[in-house]
């Protein structure tokens, strides 16, 4: 029996002046500590920045989606980038940055901060991605 191939959208890079901010985050239970992994491309598919980070604290994945994301838009911040699009695999998180008056409580306190900093930017947008597409990030 042949099983169908999964379809699978690969990355799309931004428009001219616009770089994409690609975050994942991930828990690693049997070894106690979450990881967070970001990497900004511009329009050109060039990596401007990348960074990984482990935390060695008990938290979800949202939580860790949420702490990624901060990262990322941070990063690009250190980077002077001006136009960003946040891409996540996390619909949950895309949903907390686009209406912050809906966020669960566990991440609030991020995504307020996500909020403020975004506030710095000239434009900025937040897009839900397959995990495939997010491999790069995952991957870190």
């Amino acid at each position: 029996m042949r099983h169908p191939s999964k379809t699978t959208r690969p990355w799309s890079p931004p428009s001219q002046d616009w770089y994409k901010i690609n975050t994942d985050g991930a828990v690693f239970r049997e070894i106690g500590c979450c990881g967070s992994g970001v990497v900004i491309r511009n329009d050109e598919g060039q990596i401007m920045g990348a960074m990984s980070k482990r935390w060695d604290m008990p938290l979800g994945a949202l939580e860790i989606e949420a702490k990624a994301v901060e990262d990322g838009v941070q990063l690009a911040w250190d980077l002077g980038l001006k136009r960003i699009i946040i891409e996540s695999d996390s619909q949950t998180m895309v949903n907390a940055i686009r209406d912050q008056s809906v966020v669960l409580s566990s991440i609030q306190h991020v995504i307020e901060g996500v909020g403020m900093d975004l506030r710095c930017f000239e434009a900025w947008k937040v897009s839900h991605i397959c995990r495939e597409t997010n491999s790069a990030a995952h991957i870190l």
